[in-house]
């Protein structure tokens, strides 16, 4: 873009010193007194090329200042196009490592839903064992209080009957030692 804009000018600058010249030279012909063209067309032709030289070399420099401008701006541009290239390899390489985290993260994350997935299980699994060891244990004491219960029953029968044979046997006891009483006084008294 800057050399296309560097050729325009030095072809207006040349285009500008061949039209200066044309004009200065087509003035003094039209005077119509060729001796005095001549004469004075030397001084002017002299005047007129010693400004055109110094545009000229004006120019010149210009154009010099606008070939360094744009060798400069070439090495700032090149310059640039490195950064920029190192930039681009630079976030590249941090994208690649960005996609790798973000692969690596998302494998733990699937890892650690799937761990908390299988707790949640688990615990749910426990919940029920529990509800059922609960639900067994209240059946089992159930059995067995009722079981002691008919134990209890059944000794509290037991005892009833022992404590009934204790006292008929007593009261046997009681007649028998009675009777011996009323035999040894009879036998006594006989």
């Amino acid at each position: 873009m800057l050399e296309k804009r560097v050729a325009f000018l030095a072809m207006r600058i040349t285009h500008h010193v061949n039209y200066e010249s044309r004009s200065a030279f087509s003035k003094k012909c039209t005077r119509g007194n060729v001796g005095i063209l001549s004469v004075e067309g030397n001084e002017d032709s002299v005047k007129t090329l010693e400004t055109l030289n110094q545009r000229v070399k004006r120019q010149e420099n210009l154009l010099q200042r606008c070939k360094e401008m744009i060798r400069s701006h070439k090495e700032r541009c090149a310059q640039l196009t490195n950064e920029k290239e190192a930039l681009q390899e630079q976030l590249e390489e941090r994208l690649q490592e960005l996609e790798k985290m973000k692969d690596l993260h998302m494998g733990e994350k699937t890892k650690l839903i799937t761990q908390l997935r299988d707790a949640k299980n688990l615990i749910e699994q426990l919940e029920q064992d529990k509800g059922m060891v609960i639900a067994e244990t209240k059946r089992q004491m159930h059995e067995t209080l009722e079981m002691k219960e008919e134990e209890v029953a059944q000794l509290r029968a037991r005892i009833k009957q022992i404590t009934t044979q204790g006292e008929e046997l007593k009261e046997q006891k009681e007649k028998s030692e009675r009777a011996g009483k009323k035999l040894k006084f009879i036998s006594f008294h006989i």
